[in-house]
């Protein structure tokens, strides 16, 4: 047997004996020590085990998928659906995501979640939430991808709602559960479109299936809007953005996790895995993109007048979730993924770093109370430093080569258009003010809200070396997507056997005239990345003396702070109308209807028992009297039949 059939199969279920070893015993038998040992632990070997599987996917002569089958799932008839993993290039790269940031993060919550009541528990979550993301992006078919999907969003719900005794934790995780439920309606009925198109959910019998027999055009866009649904719902797209705000109400290390670095991007991931079904629609692949780009654009227009950290920095993941949605929407899948890779690392990075703030500020959150904290905290500035310009797409960081590939890409491949590549430019600019703005105005300046930021110290060890670890990958990661004209894209060459290359417009395939638009467009991000900057330096640091309250909040700047009341509008257009008509079923049919139907029902048994008990009067003789006479009728029924058949 080789390494990858070997180990591939003990990767989840070692995170899912992490997790019920901390929820079965954490609590009430291990120490805080025996439970960071199974935690971090069962991260950390599943995350060992993921690197001794790639390397054995690196030394195979070809790159084809290994399918590993574990048993029969679901057998009714004909209808049988096997569970199996899938190793391949696009399963390997998400592996590698999940288990070596979530390990990351798993140290992390060592630190930020050390004097919490809810140690084992957490962990117990972590761990579950890793064994069902490794599921979704492991399975070898739709199905068992469902399940995984199906079970990050449950645990996604469970870390929301960590805090279950404070009111707002307890809502944000109903609506996140509720908002996701509409678009994994979606995923169901396209789940459904598919068995009964292809009689099967395995991803290469579907994919064998179309290269014999193609399907109709009209028939492949029901079936991948419907799972664009459930795409549009993980990944906090426009109009199902609006629950992974309120989802930073968990804790950071969570936020970190699953609402930046890994499950949101499971959209992504069904859609890059779903490709060869996906291009077979091109109106589809145009709404991808029109929804990704403007949820970009409308993200980071909202962010830069946030005042909570960590609300910033959700709305600079729903645009660049927005980012990766365009770019599968031009057809270039290959840069997604890339930018998928880095922005696990720079978005996590920020994310914790914010999180050693806010643990060292005592869980402040808002930054027009926070200032000059470089000198109090340098490491955590160095990180959240190196965050910030990796974000914002400096050169040579990570950020600029993901990026500025699919802003490249947006105007020269095929389903690509000015328009996107206009938007993402302008995105570009508006993520390099806010994120600078985040910066300026936590570590630099003075302390503000009464100096009380002058106590402050930089976090313990076991939270700023994960921060080190992550800052390495935030700059190298992009390095694996260096343009063709600086060398060879590594991981467009290792993902090209699972996903197809970006195909140019005719205008653009000529090399000299491509090599120029290449660097006209990487001038034009860095010129929005300088904007966007010089900007923030402006206002956050010439301006500095003006206080963040004196910002206009009227009129568009008003818009941006409540996030265009969008929330509001859903409130007011589909749940008060809902809850109407639900309270309308309530009263009528289920109050007056079902509820008098079931009281008539009662009533006549009550009334017709009563006559019948008047017959039970409890005397000898009328007993005797009633049983000759049914004798005396059964014995002339026999005879009239007996009779009438004999003529």
């Amino acid at each position: 047997m080789s390494l990858i059939t070997t180990y591939t199969p003990y990767i989840p279920l070692i995170l899912f004996a992490g997790f019920l070893l901390n929820a079965l015993f954490g609590s009430r038998f291990f120490s805080r020590q025996a439970v960071t040992a199974a935690g971090v632990g069962s991260s950390l070997t599943a995350f060992a085990l993921v690197i001794t599987v790639f390397v054995g996917f690196l030394s195979r002569h070809d790159h084809s998928p290994v399918i590993i089958p574990l048993f029969t799932w679901i057998q009714a008839g004909t209808f049988t659906v096997n569970a199996a993993l899938r190793i391949d290039a696009l399963s390997l790269v998400m592996m590698l995501v999940v288990t070596g940031v979530g390990t990351i993060i798993h140290l992390f919550s060592v630190g930020y979640m050390a004097g919490d009541k809810g140690y084992a528990r957490f962990f117990a979550y972590m761990n579950l939430f890793m064994f069902s993301m490794l599921v979704l992006v492991m399975a070898d078919n739709v199905m068992l991808m469902f399940l995984g999907w199906e079970g990050v969003g449950l645990c996604s719900y469970l870390l929301i709602g960590y805090y279950y005794d404070k009111e707002y934790a307890a809502k944000a995780a109903n609506k996140a559960f509720i908002v996701n439920r509409i678009g994994d309606a979606g995923f169901i009925l396209g789940m459904f479109f598919l068995f009964s198109v292809f009689g099967t959910f395995d991803f290469e019998a579907i994919k064998n299936a179309l290269a014999a027999a193609p399907i109709a055009r009209e028939l492949a866009t029901v079936i991948t809007l419907l799972l664009f649904v459930g795409a549009v719902g993980k990944s906090a797209q426009l109009p199902l953005s609006i629950w992974l705000p309120d989802a930073m109400a968990g804790p950071t290390p969570v936020s970190a996790l699953i609402h930046a670095a890994t499950m949101v991007t499971a959209g992504v991931y069904l859609i890059a895995r779903l490709n060869f079904l996906f291009v077979l629609s091109p109106f589809t692949m145009t709404v991808i993109a029109i929804i990704g780009a403007l949820t970009a654009l409308a993200a980071a227009t909202v962010a830069v007048k946030q005042t909570d950290i960590k609300k910033v920095l959700a709305y600079s993941t729903i645009s660049q979730l927005g980012i990766m949605f365009t770019a599968m929407g031009v057809g270039a899948f290959s840069a997604g993924i890339g930018h998928l890779i880095t922005h696990a690392f720079f978005k996590a990075l920020l994310f914790l770093a914010a999180g050693s703030v806010i643990h060292m500020l005592h869980h402040e959150q808002d930054i027009r109370k926070m200032g000059g904290l470089k000198k109090f905290m340098p490491l955590t500035f160095a990180a959240f430093f190196i965050g910030t310009f990796t974000l914002a797409g400096a050169p040579f960081c990570s950020g600029f080569f993901s990026k500025d590939e699919i802003i490249f890409l947006s105007l020269t491949a095929t389903q690509g258009h000015w328009a996107f590549t206009a938007v993402l430019l302008l995105t570009s600019g508006l993520t390099s003010f806010y994120i600078f703005r985040v910066l300026f105005a936590v570590f630099f300046g003075a302390p503000r809200d009464g100096g009380h930021n002058t106590a402050v110290k930089e976090a313990p060890a076991v939270m700023w070396l994960p921060l080190m670890i992550l800052t390495v990958g935030a700059i190298t990661a992009g390095y694996l997507m260096l343009p063709k004209m600086f060398g060879q894209n590594v991981l467009d060459t290792f993902l090209h056997s699972v996903l197809p290359q970006s195909t140019l417009q005719p205008r653009f395939e000529d090399s000299e005239s491509l090599f120029g638009l290449s660097g006209l467009m990487a001038l034009l991000s860095f010129t929005a990345f300088l904007i966007g900057c010089y900007a923030a330096y402006r206002r956050y640091i010439v301006r500095a003396a003006v206080p963040f309250g004196i910002e206009k909040a009227k009129g568009f700047a008003g818009l941006l702070v409540h996030a265009y009341h969008f929330d509001a509008f859903l409130n007011a257009v589909v749940v008060i109308p809902l809850m109407g008509i639900g309270a309308v079923c309530k009263n009528v049919f289920d109050g007056t209807v079902f509820y008098g139907f079931s009281q008539l029902t009662a009533a006549t048994y009550i009334s017709f028992s009563k006559k019948m008990r008047r017959l039970q009067t409890g005397v000898l003789t009328d007993y005797t009297l009633a049983f000759t006479a049914s004798i005396v009728v059964l014995v002339a029924a026999v005879l009239i039949v007996v009779m009438n058949t004999a003529r």
